[in-house]
């Protein structure tokens, strides 16, 4: 997890560097800045893939007209790399970020279509004076952007824009509709959302900047698919998650499994164990009277995982709240709720030297995880849950 931040249509190096500050929890391995006429870059690394110098961002192309800044993981990144050298272009790293440096000089804006991962990208071109921000297709990385009559001020947190003391500080009206359509809008009216599979860019001109308007660059391929033999949709799912696995399992530090002993995590454990050599840690957590201990143990023995339990009590639960409100940056409920036991994993990931983990956050939806997401015509019909996993 690392972090960027920005400001464009005017320099301001006590801003950019209370922005980056405000987040160096999110990279604490390095910490680095750009700035050019009317526009400053600055990045927070967590190092995960090449780990030397090499890494270092903001990162630039061979004759520095092209800088990046980037928070993620590309997971199509080494195949890219290899196509694009074949074309002539010239590695410095083994990086993911300097793939994206590539790609854009390769295929300009388009480039977002060739690229699979998490992200967010901010990227300069210096020749055309035009930044380029994008999300990912899903949203997992945050980003978020304000305007200003004179400037454009964007970062991974939105505690990082409240640097400004321009920054009107005006909750968002959040209502009962609000909460069950899943608003996106975020609680502070004066700061945006970069939406899912979306960019922008910004132009800079002699007399002040110009923003497009947020661009659509994927969305899902929504269809139904009815298969009549079990066979071929069990193989083709076994192939898709395989390769999504496979996909995550590049790192130059270690990786780790938030573990439950449950449907999705142990799926989940089962493919990571193809492409990983060393035993990997399971991390299970849960209080006195809920927890997961005894199926996590199981599935740890029958997998050869190293089972780490942790147990927590209803006082350290209450007592994190505010602290998990403070880094979600939100106070819907439902998130609150899920993020506090993800805090409680992360940290203690983090004490065992863990920087990457696996996580089956979201695969009970498509396998059933739980009685309350299978459909009514399977509970009481001819199929039981047990023959449908």
């Amino acid at each position: 997890m690392c972090s960027i931040c920005g400001i464009v249509g005017m320099n301001d190096r006590q801003l950019i560097k209370a922005m980056n500050d405000s987040m160096v929890y999110r990279g604490p391995d390095d910490q680095g800045y750009f700035s050019d006429d009317k526009l400053e870059f600055g990045h927070n690394r967590l190092s995960i893939i090449d780990l030397s110098e090499k890494g270092h961002q903001p990162m630039h192309n061979e004759d520095k007209n092209v800088w990046v800044i980037f928070n993620g993981e590309i997971y199509n990144f080494i195949k890219l790399r290899e196509k694009l050298a074949k074309t002539g272009h010239k590695f410095m790293s083994r990086t993911d970020t300097e793939v994206i440096i590539h790609a854009y000089e390769e295929f300009g804006e388009s480039f977002l279509e060739k690229i699979d991962g998490m992200f967010s990208i901010a990227l300069y071109d210096k020749k055309k004076r035009k930044v380029v921000l994008a999300r990912d297709r899903i949203g997992v990385k945050p980003f978020y952007y304000a305007k200003f009559a004179d400037k454009f001020l964007f970062a991974s947190e939105m505690k990082a824009l409240m640097r400004d003391n321009s920054l009107k500080m005006e909750f968002n009206d959040y209502g009962l509709q609000d909460y069950f359509k899943f608003d996106r809008k975020s609680p502070i009216k004066s700061i945006n959302e970069l939406l899912p599979g979306h960019y922008l860019t910004i132009s800079i001109k002699e007399d002040g900047i110009k923003i497009s308007g947020q661009i659509e660059y994927w969305r899902p391929n929504i269809k139904l698919l009815f298969y009549q033999d079990e066979a071929k949709v069990s193989s083709e799912l076994g192939e898709l998650l395989k390769d999504s696995v496979k996909q995550r399992m590049v790192s130059d530090v270690p990786i780790a499994l938030f573990f439950s002993g449950g449907i999705d995590s142990t799926i989940l454990a089962f493919f990571a164990k193809k492409f990983h050599n060393n035993t990997l840690k399971a991390f299970t957590i849960g209080t006195k009277d809920r927890n997961e201990f005894e199926a996590a143990k199981r599935g740890c023995k029958a997998l050869n995982l190293d089972y780490v339990p942790i147990l927590l009590d209803k006082d350290q639960i209450i007592n994190i709240v505010p602290t998990a409100i403070y880094h979600l940056e939100d106070f819907d409920p439902r998130n609150v709720e899920l993020c506090i036991l993800s805090y409680f994993l992360a940290k203690a990931s983090r004490e065992h030297g863990i920087k990457v983990v696996l996580c089956g956050e979201g695969a009970d939806e498509i396998f059933c995880g739980y009685r309350d997401f299978f459909p009514d015509y399977f509970k009481g019909g001819g199929i039981q849950q047990k023959e449908f996993a």
